[in-house]
C-alpha cells in the first residue's frame, strides 16, 4: 500500500514539474489603456520587475542558444543568433534604465511619467519574446529530424476550370508589314 501511495506522490509530483517546464515562457502582454489606468504604481512597480525578471531569463536562453550554435560548428545559425543577442542586449540595457525610471517615477507619484516607463517595458518585453523566438528558430529543423520519401506534389482543380490547355486552338496572328506612308513630301 506505501508502495501505490508512493508511485501516486511520485507520479503527481511529474506532472506538476512537467506542467510547470510547459509554461515557462510566457507569451507576449497586450496592454490596454483601461488596464493601464487601472494599475497602481506599485502593481506597475512590480510588473516591471517581473518582466526584468522575464527578459533576463530569455537573454541567459538566447545565450544558451548561442554556445550550443558553437558547439554545433553551424556559422549560420551563430550568425542567426549573434544577430538576435546584439539586439536583446541592447533592449535588455534599455529596458533596465526603464525600471529605474518607473521606480522613480513612482516615488515622486509622477504617474504620467510612470505609466510612459512602463508601456516601453511591457514593448520592450513582448519584443525580447519575439527575438528570442527567433533566435529559437535558427538553424532550421532539430538534427533528429528526418524526412523521409518523396516530395508528393497535388494539383486540386475546381470543377468549373477547364482541365485542357488554354493554348490549344490559338494560331499566331497574321501580321502584315509594310513601310508606313511618308510624312513629308521632301522624303
Amino acid at each position: 500500500m506505501r508502495t501505490v501511495t508512493a508511485l501516486t506522490a511520485g507520479a503527481l509530483l511529474l506532472s506538476l514539474v512537467v506542467s510547470a517546464m510547459a509554461q515557462e515562457r510566457p507569451g507576449p502582454r497586450v496592454l490596454k489603456p483601461s488596464e493601464l489606468k487601472a494599475m497602481s504604481l506599485d502593481a506597475m512597480k512590480v510588473s516591471g520587475d517581473k518582466y526584468l525578471g522575464d527578459m533576463r531569463s530569455l537573454v541567459a536562453d538566447v545565450l544558451n542558444g548561442l554556445s550550443q550554435a558553437r558547439q554545433s560548428g553551424d556559422p549560420q545559425t551563430v550568425k542567426c543568433v549573434t544577430g538576435a543577442l546584439t539586439t536583446v542586449k541592447g533592449l535588455m540595457r534599455l529596458s533596465e534604465q526603464n525600471s529605474i525610471g518607473l521606480q522613480e517615477s513612482a516615488i515622486a507619484n509622477d504617474r504620467t511619467k510612470a505609466q510612459h516607463e512602463f508601456v516601453k517595458l511591457t514593448i520592450a518585453r513582448n519584443k525580447m519574446i519575439e527575438l528570442h523566438a527567433q533566435a529559437k528558430g535558427c538553424g532550421g529543423p532539430d538534427a533528429e529530424t528526418m524526412f523521409e520519401g518523396d516530395v508528393v506534389l497535388e494539383k486540386i482543380f475546381d470543377q468549373d476550370l477547364p482541365f485542357e490547355d488554354a493554348r490549344a486552338g490559338l494560331d499566331l496572328p497574321n501580321i502584315i508589314l509594310s513601310m508606313p506612308p511618308s510624312s513629308s513630301p521632301f522624303f
